[in-house]
């Protein structure tokens, strides 16, 4: 975990990754745009969820190979807020999204009024490129800081 933190990663705001089905070759591919987890967001970031259960919704929601939810960490320099309602079409939250990409940001913090599940004030983390997450699994090896292996070189991955 020293190596993790020495790296960035907020050991104290662990996230979940939900997904139906198996994480292929250990790293994700955004240009898959969200196949695997049905995220309408999938092609523009990675999305993690501050609550296990938030994750396992939208996992269970994907399909039903399984609901595959992977604990992790992330980094990120800029994050920026975006606080969300059911007002906002999809065109607008992706705006917004992109807005904050072309500002430099590398992650969003995304707040729902509502959430997809129906719960208040729940939350998510939308990541600009995969190798900002790292499972809590992983060896956080510097020397694979850029890769979108989620286990920067450990031989297996955990889910629940």
């Amino acid at each position: 975990m020293a190596r993790a933190k020495a790296d960035g990663y907020r050991l104290e705001e662990p996230i979940y990754h939900g997904m139906s089905g198996e994480l292929e070759g250990g790293a994700f591919d955004l240009s898959r745009g969200g196949q695997t987890t049905d995220s309408s967001v999938g092609s523009v970031g990675l999305s993690a969820a501050h609550d296990p259960g938030l994750a396992e919704h939208f996992a269970n929601r994907a399909g039903s190979d399984g609901a595959n939810i992977i604990p992790g960490f992330y980094r990120a320099e800029r994050v920026a807020n975006l606080a969300t309602d059911d007002s906002m079409l999809n065109h607008e939250v992706a705006g917004a999204i992109l807005d904050a990409w072309n500002s430099d940001y590398d992650a969003l913090r995304v707040s729902y009024q509502v959430s997809p599940r129906g719960k208040k004030g729940e939350t998510f983390v939308l990541l600009k490129d995969p190798a900002q997450f790292r499972s809590v699994m992983a060896k956080f090896d510097p020397a694979k800081r850029n890769s979108r292996d989620i286990l920067a070189d450990l031989g297996a991955w955990f889910a629940r």
